[in-house]
């Protein structure tokens, strides 16, 4: 049925086929940018710290150079 819909009909009617490969694609995503490198850009500081690197200007370039 999808494959012969055309535009919207296939996003706002989908067949049950489509609809497990739509929630696939989108669980996908959600997921990969959930676990994405934001996550360790935003604890990598912590991290840094707490592992012994206390100066900001080396934990900044740490962050840069290396994410």
């Amino acid at each position: 049925m999808a494959e012969n819909s055309t535009g919207w009909d296939v996003l706002l009617f989908p067949s049950p086929a489509f609809k497990r490969k739509l929630f696939v694609g989108v669980g996908t995503t959600v997921a990969q940018q959930a676990v994405g490198i934001e996550a360790i850009q935003y604890f990598l500081v912590y991290i840094l710290d707490e592992s012994g690197v206390k100066n900001r200007q080396t934990q900044m370039y740490i962050l840069y150079v290396l994410v």
